[in-house]
Order: C-alpha cells, then structure tokens, then sequence
C-alpha cells in the first residue's frame, strides 16, 4: 500500500513539474532577490542622506534665532548706554540753584497825632518847592497839555512833601464875562461895578484852584493833602493859571 501511494506522487510530480521548469523557477526566484536588494540599499540610502539634511535644517534655525536674540540684546544695550550718556550731560549742563535767604526790613509808617501843638509845626512850614503854569486861555480854567505835565513832574519830585497848597493866578484880561456886561452896569456907582468885577475873578480863580485839585487826586490819588487858599493872586504881568507849592516839615 505505501509503495503505490509513492508511486502514485512521483507520477504526479513528474506530470506537473519537468526538471527545466524546477530550473527555471530557481532562475526567476534568484532574479527576483537580485532586484530586491538594490531597492532596499537605496531606500537605505535615501533613509541616510535625508536625516542629515533634516539634522542641517534644524541647526540653521537655531543658528537664526539665536542670531535675532543677540542683534535685540545688542539693540537694547545701545540704547541704554546712549540714554545714560545724554542724562548726564542734561545733569552737568544744568547749574546747582542757590537760594539766598533776603531779608526785607519794611519800616513802619510812623502815625502823627496832631495836636494844636504840632499842627502848626506842618501847616505854617517854611520850607517848600514851587511851580508856576502861567500858560492858560484867559478867561479859561481849563489845564493845558503843557501845565498837565508840569504837574505830573513836580508831583513826583515832591511825593515827600507833607500838603500841597494851590494858589491861582489871575490878570486883567481875564474877566471878559465882566467886559460883555460892563455896558449895561454904566449907570450903577462905581463901588457896586468894583463888587461885581471882583467877585467874577474870584470865581475864575477858585474854578482853576477846583480844576488843578482835580486833576492832581484823579492821577495822584486821594491821600495826597491839598489844602485850601482864601485869595488869589493878581498879575501885574498879565500871567494866567495856578502856582502850586510842596511843603516840608520843620525837622
């Protein structure tokens, strides 16, 4: 039984394979494991040359942030030298203030209780400057640009003075308003004619001392002293306007 069966697979064997087929199976076999092994090799290879231009790629990185971290350090150190350098020239340039202590003594207005002892010590002065502004329209109490600025001077010359007194200064052609109503006073005595031409020059007279006064407390204040005159004085020299005088104490 077991010979048959041998018999029977070598029978078998021998119609399917011939000894040129086993041959060439074997030939096709060793070509195949020829043109494998040329493949693996270069995928190898392919494996080796592409770590190390990963490997390359990877050291270019870091060699360019490295690069940009060290250009920013740089860039920061510059502009704290350069910041440093321009304080301290602002610093040398500005100069120490010195600051002094003053000392300012303000002296105290020494107040005078006047008395009838010593009211007449400054009243009846004997020692005063004078001005005369003769330059006014007869008839007129108006100041003239010219006496304004005589005033403005003496006044400030004289802001020491203790009172100030304003006479006025009248002449003969000053009373026209006396010559328009001279034709109609014909027939009155010659005293009641004298009454009236003298009462219109004192009237003249006070309106220029009214006027000066004026003027002098509206640009000089009101503490300036002005005291007051009686009588006027008439110009032989035919003079018009105002004399005023700045008095002085005694001491």
């Amino acid at each position: 039984m077991e010979e048959n069966k041998t018999e029977k697979l070598k029978a078998a064997l021998n119609k399917t394979f011939t000894s040129e087929d086993i041959e060439n199976k074997l030939k096709q076999n060793m070509h195949k494991e020829i043109k494998e092994e040329p493949k693996k090799s270069s995928k190898i290879e392919t494996q080796a040359l592409q770590t190390p231009k990963r490997n390359i790629s990877y050291i270019n990185i870091l060699i360019y942030i490295l690069s940009i971290v060290i250009i920013f350090l740089l860039f920061i150190a510059i502009y704290l030298f350069l910041n440093s350098s321009t304080k301290k020239e602002v610093i040398k340039q500005i100069p120490k203030e010195v600051i002094k202590e003053i000392k300012v003594e303000v002296e105290k207005e020494k107040i005078v209780d006047l008395n009838n002892t010593n009211f007449n010590k400054y009243y009846n002065a004997l020692k005063f400057n004078t001005l005369k502004c003769y330059n006014f329209q007869k008839g007129n109490s108006i100041l003239t640009k010219k006496c304004q600025d005589s005033i403005n001077d003496f006044l400030k010359q004289n802001k020491d003075a203790i009172r100030f007194e304003i006479l006025p200064v009248v002449a003969e052609d000053d009373n026209i308003i006396f010559e328009k109503i001279k034709p109609k006073i014909q027939e009155f005595e010659k005293s009641f004619k004298d009454k009236i031409e003298e009462y219109i020059l004192r009237g003249l007279s006070r309106q220029r001392v009214l006027e000066a006064t004026e003027y002098i407390k509206d640009n000089f204040g009101k503490r300036v002293i002005i005291t007051p005159t009686n009588y006027y004085v008439k110009s032989v020299k035919n003079n018009k306007g105002i004399i005023i005088k700045a008095y002085y104490s005694k001491d």
